[in-house]
């Protein structure tokens, strides 16, 4: 199954546990107050992602304490997640150093940031394991409602392992940016909105952990929920650049095959010149459909129908692929043409 649906799935069925038993929760003032308004208005106050779309200043995640990070729920291993925001901080500094041009062997760069690309994997491996056991735990005793302290603490652990889930997908969404071939300027542009949802996700798993009742823990979950759209948002305009960038270099090749092909047979040999003349062709038709899916891609965050321009881009690529198919079809038949000359 793509990545981008077990993402999907898994948060969509935690963030259920926000609307479970109740729409009001009794404010400051011991008076009922809607849950939504409560949302909404933490939205207004601090504006989590509003500007998930702007380009600013690079994130520069803070390390909380264990304590604050872990209270209210108790997790075997105390280190893990620290380990984490090493690792966080490892994948932040070996791009830096990657841009910087500072070191002359660069290679070597790459080499360690695509090591930690599998680590990153390894680790979503284990933590979609740990989710399910956890949501296994959680659905066992749900009917016992949130009151209950052990249904709490287990509905905690579930959304922390989901939230850390995805923060572990998302870094390794930031590195597979890193490694395309994008100009630096798109790449910037890509590694902040992803960075700003990392945040997002760092400051309300930290709010979700510290909840202390069970009238909270629905707010900081319905926070969540309200912010998840404009995540996948990122998400998935990033994954549809990103497949246009390869497709856009698989064209550059092709074309670099076909140059070296003409320079080599000249003008003389008619037929070789007409398939790649129609080779070309379909090659511009390629690289005219990949333009378009990139502008449905780079326009999502500011439409109104978003997932309506995803469609439309991933079907651009459809197009595009399908006449890139065609151009290597090309090829082959002038692979045969030089074989008969020689």
């Amino acid at each position: 199954m793509d990545m981008r649906w077990v993402l999907v799935v898994l948060l969509v069925s935690l963030l259920g546990i926000a609307a479970v038993q109740a729409k009001e929760i009794i404010g400051h003032d011991g008076n009922l107050v809607n849950i939504k308004e409560v949302v909404k208005e933490k939205i207004e106050k601090n504006g989590f992602l509003r500007k998930c779309g702007e380009i600013g200043k690079k994130r520069v995640p803070g390390i909380p304490s264990e304590k604050k990070l872990h209270e209210n729920i108790k997790i075997k291993n105390n280190n893990e997640n620290r380990g984490d925001l090493k690792e966080k901080r490892w994948i932040k500094r070996l791009i830096r150093y990657n841009r910087s041009g500072e070191f002359v062997n660069k290679s070597k760069i790459i080499e360690r940031i695509k090591e930690k690309r599998e680590m990153i994997k390894k680790k979503i491996k284990d933590l979609r394991e740990k989710y399910n056991v956890s949501r296994k735990k959680y659905n066992e005793i749900r009917h016992r409602g949130l009151k209950d302290p052990e249904t709490f603490r287990r509905a905690k652990v579930y959304v922390f392992h989901g939230i850390e889930f995805a923060k572990r997908w998302l870094e390794r969404l930031l590195i597979q940016v890193e490694l395309s071939n994008m100009n630096e300027e798109k790449k910037n542009e890509l590694t902040v909105k992803i960075e700003r949802c990392l945040d997002f996700l760092d400051e309300i798993e930290e709010k979700i952990n510290r909840s202390e009742t069970p009238d909270e823990f629905r707010v900081n979950v319905s926070l969540l929920k309200q912010n998840w759209s404009r995540i996948m948002v990122v998400v998935k305009s990033t994954v549809g650049q990103l497949i246009v960038s390869k497709l856009e270099n698989l064209l550059e090749r092709l074309e670099n095959v076909l140059d070296r092909i003409e320079e080599r047979v000249g003008e003389n040999n008619t037929r070789v010149m007409e398939l790649i003349e129609d080779c070309r062709e379909k090659i511009e038709v390629a690289k005219e459909k990949l333009r378009e899916a990139t502008e449905k891609f780079e326009g999502m965050e500011e439409s109104d129908n978003p997932n309506k321009l995803y469609l439309e881009g991933r079907r651009l690529i459809g197009d595009a692929k399908e006449n890139i198919r065609l151009a290597f079809k090309d090829l082959k038949r002038i692979y045969v043409e030089l074989r008969v000359i020689s």
